[in-house]
């Protein structure tokens, strides 16, 4: 046996030893698995119209986004047109012109449709705070700042939730912060990544909920947060 077919044997190994523990530790998963199994493999979930997140987040979200709410989301896709048929004002914005092109002929701009392209720059020498670089998959090192910030000319407290799945993840949670209304929710997806702590930390004191496990495109369990801002206290 090669090494390369060791080294793939070894993969569905674990990918085997890990759903397995999934599904002992949560049997609630069991539901989503025959939803699961077509969609490990599919990548139009643009054309399907349904978020690259983990399950139990994509059926949360159908009962708290309906027609009016307010959201702003970092990462376009699937996600765009499932808040869209639900009747939401959605703000998105994307970092890469291809993918960005491709949502305008699927979303075309209305009122209650903003898509805003907002694309990196070259890494400066001096730039102090990492939490805005990102690496794409070509491997080179992006300045998100400009795309982290896009969210700070929206007023304070004006969105019903905010989804962040793009690029340069803690520094778009530190900014969207303010911009969630009281009793919103900030939904971060893969959340359970070491490289994400620190938005935790950025929300502390803000009720969590976690949706662990399958969801589509993902072949391995995943997480997906949701943080709710404390609604503002009863006057006495």
């Amino acid at each position: 046996m090669t090494q390369a077919a060791l080294q793939r044997l070894r993969k569905a190994a674990d990918s085997a030893q890990r759903m397995t523990r999934l599904l002992l530790d949560d049997p609630r998963q069991l539901r989503y698995l025959r939803r699961w199994w077509p969609d490990r493999r599919a990548s139009d979930f643009v054309g399907r119209r349904i978020p690259w997140l983990t399950y139990g987040a994509v059926d949360w979200l159908g009962t708290v986004v309906g027609p009016g709410s307010r959201v702003f989301e970092f990462g376009s896709g699937g996600s765009s047109c499932f808040f869209l048929d639900r009747g939401a004002e959605l703000t998105s914005v994307e970092h890469d012109a291809d993918w960005h092109a491709r949502m305008r002929a699927v979303v075309p701009q209305s009122p209650g449709a903003r898509l805003r392209l907002v694309e990196p720059r070259p890494l400066s020498p001096g730039q102090s705070d990492r939490s805005y670089v990102s690496t794409k998959v070509d491997g080179v090192p992006r300045d998100y700042e400009a795309y982290a910030r896009s969210i700070d000319s929206e007023p304070d407290e004006s969105f019903d939730l905010v989804l962040v799945d793009g690029r340069a993840r803690v520094a778009c949670v530190r900014h969207a912060r303010a911009k969630v209304r009281l009793g919103g929710y900030l939904v971060l997806d893969d959340s359970a990544r070491p490289e994400y702590a620190a938005a935790a930390q950025l929300l502390a004191g803000w009720p969590i909920r976690r949706f662990g496990g399958l969801g589509p495109g993902k072949r391995l369990p995943a997480e997906t947060a949701a943080w709710r801002r404390p609604p503002a206290p009863a006057r006495a």
